[in-house]
């Protein structure tokens, strides 16, 4: 990552702009991320995650997406454990 934020505005540009395309398509817009006014105001819902290092920010994102997946399921009467056991399966490969 570039020092002095230009890579920053770089990339939340860009995201802001797929943002705005799916908007034009009617598309919901759920956000994962630390504290942005300007991401919480185009996003239908806003998580907010605690900002952190470079390398421990995805492991902090994949907590909130983990669990909406697994609500989401159970609220779709869909078993989360489909198919049955499939992590033992790819870790025992």
């Amino acid at each position: 990552m570039r020092k002095g934020g230009r890579l920053i505005f770089e990339i939340k540009d860009m995201i802001l702009s797929h943002i705005n395309e799916v908007k034009t398509r009617k598309g919901m817009i759920i956000t994962i991320g630390p504290s942005d006014v300007e991401l919480e105001k185009v996003s239908d819902f806003h998580i907010e995650i605690p900002e952190a290092n470079y390398y421990i920010f995805p492991i902090l994102s994949v907590i909130p997406l983990q669990l909406a997946a697994y609500f989401m399921s159970v609220k779709r009467n869909l078993n989360p454990d489909f198919p049955r056991n499939i992590s033992k399966t790819l870790t025992v490969d």
